[in-house]
């Protein structure tokens, strides 16, 4: 029982005196998933996504939303943002995306990756960014991929899948 053991203040390795309260941990974790495969190019993939509904998932705090492929966080603070792509038969190369916005309107590429592999071949991509919602208005992200192959969905598992973890305060 520390509370007992403890009297008077704590110090601090900064020679203040002890903290008050303490933040528990992550406090938003989402994942978001295409259910379906496509061809060709999309900017932004923003058809057949929905958030994880396995029995073994249980998303933290309030979760993302999704308005024809732009997500909005539901609080500022820091994210880490892991997006996977599964792709079959890349003929050429294929190119996959995690872009932001900042002013809910002009869109730069945060985070890339690529892939070239041999005719009938799968293969899967990943590529993370961390980015400070400093606005939930006009903090933004979408995920973009290029006109190689097929990106791989389904309904029944995370395929080509998208992470949001609040990291910390902005």
């Amino acid at each position: 029982d520390i509370e007992n053991m403890v009297t008077g203040e704590l110090t601090t390795t900064n020679g203040g005196t002890g903290a008050t309260s303490f933040t528990a941990g992550i406090t938003m974790a989402d994942t978001w998933r295409l259910t379906t495969d496509f061809s060709g190019g999309a900017d932004p993939i923003s058809s057949n996504l929905e958030q994880n509904d396995d029995a073994s998932f249980e998303d933290i705090g309030t979760a993302m939303s999704v308005s024809s492929g732009i997500f909005t966080f539901p609080q500022t603070g820091k994210y880490f943002i892991l997006a996977t792509f599964q792709t079959y038969n890349p003929t050429s190369s294929t190119s996959c995306d995690i872009q932001y916005t900042t002013d809910n309107s002009s869109y730069s590429t945060g985070a890339n990756c690529r892939s070239q592999v041999a005719s009938t071949s799968y293969n899967a991509i990943s590529t993370s960014m961390i980015f400070d919602v400093t606005n939930t208005t006009n903090c933004k992200v979408k995920f973009v991929a290029g006109s190689g192959g097929t990106i791989m969905g389904n309904s029944g598992y995370n395929g080509t899948h998208f992470q949001f973890i609040r990291i910390g305060d902005t």
